[in-house]
């Protein structure tokens, strides 16, 4: 999967903190805690993995509700220059959702 450059994002959305899963390596990326091998965590590192959790699971919801539908989820055969106008659709279609509650 390719990412978009930070520089593509609004600088209000660089300038926010970064959270990734334990998969992710990377600089300037803040990642749960992962247990060192033959050892455990301590609970003030259990405790920090529970609130990152907390944060990550917000925007884990949030895809998950875009994935939900199809024309962003399977590859993508219109023109791109539609792209963008599909997208803004479906996230004002879930954000009504959400309002309609």
């Amino acid at each position: 999967m390719r990412s978009i450059g930070t520089r593509a994002l609004p600088k209000e959305i660089r300038e926010k903190p970064k959270i990734g899963d334990k998969a992710y390596i990377g600089e300037d990326i803040e990642t749960p805690k992962k247990k060192p091998k033959g050892g455990e965590l301590t609970e003030k590192e259990k405790a920090e993995n529970r609130e990152l959790s907390g944060k990550r699971i917000k925007v884990e919801h949030a895809i998950r509700r875009v994935k939900g539908f199809k024309v962003l989820r399977q590859d993508y055969r219109l023109e791109n220059w539609m792209f963008p106008k599909i997208a803004e659709t479906v996230v004002g279609l879930i954000q009504f959702s959400r309002i309609m509650r």
